[in-house]
C-alpha cells in the first residue's frame, strides 16, 4: 500500500484466502485491506495516537437512515455527550476529494450534526468546522482538539 499524508504507522497485518486483512482496534477484528480501508486505519491511528481522541467515542462502519435510505458512515467520533462530533468520509487514495464526495459527508451529516467533518482519501484532508447557530461551514487547516 501507497504512503498516506500521515505519519508512518505499524499495523498488524495478515493473509488469509490470500487477501491481506488489517486488524482494526475499534472493531477488534481483522478486516479486508483495501485501499480504502487502508486510508480508514491510518485515520484512526492518527486520531488515537495522535490526537488522543478517545477510543471509546469512535465508531467505524455503521448504518443510519438518512431521508429514508440506509446508508453507513466510516468514522464517527462521539463527544463526551454520546452525540456526533466528528464525521468522516474515507475514499481511496486514487479517488480524488470531489464536490461528489463533500457532497456525500454533507448528506450523511444532515442527520447526525456533527461539528466537524472531514473528507480524506489519505493524501488529500478537506476538513470542515460547522455552526448550525450560525449557519456558518468553514474550511480549516489543521485538526481540532477533542471536543473543541
Amino acid at each position: 500500500m501507497e504512503q498516506l499524508n500521515f505519519p508512518e504507522y505499524t499495523f498488524r497485518i495478515k493473509e488469509v484466502a490470500e487477501k491481506k486483512h488489517i486488524f482494526d482496534p475499534i472493531r477488534k477484528k481483522f478486516v479486508r485491506l483495501s485501499p480504502e480501508e487502508w486510508v480508514r486505519q491510518h485515520v484512526l491511528a492518527y486520531f488515537i495516537q495522535e490526537l488522543k481522541y478517545p477510543i471509546g467515542l469512535i465508531s467505524v462502519e455503521q448504518s443510519f437512515t438518512v431521508a429514508g435510505y440506509n446508508v453507513r458512515y466510516d468514522i464517527v467520533v462521539f463527544g463526551p455527550e454520546m452525540l456526533p462530533w466528528m464525521l468522516v468520509e474515507c475514499k481511496a487514495p486514487g479517488i480524488a476529494i470531489s464536490q461528489a464526495t463533500i457532497e456525500q459527508a454533507t448528506k450523511y451529516n444532515f442527520t447526525e450534526k456533527a461539528s466537524w467533518v472531514l473528507a480524506t482519501n489519505g493524501l488529500n484532508h478537506l476538513l470542515y468546522k460547522i455552526d448550525y447557530t450560525t449557519r456558518t461551514v468553514v474550511l480549516k487547516n489543521e485538526f481540532p482538539e477533542y471536543n473543541s
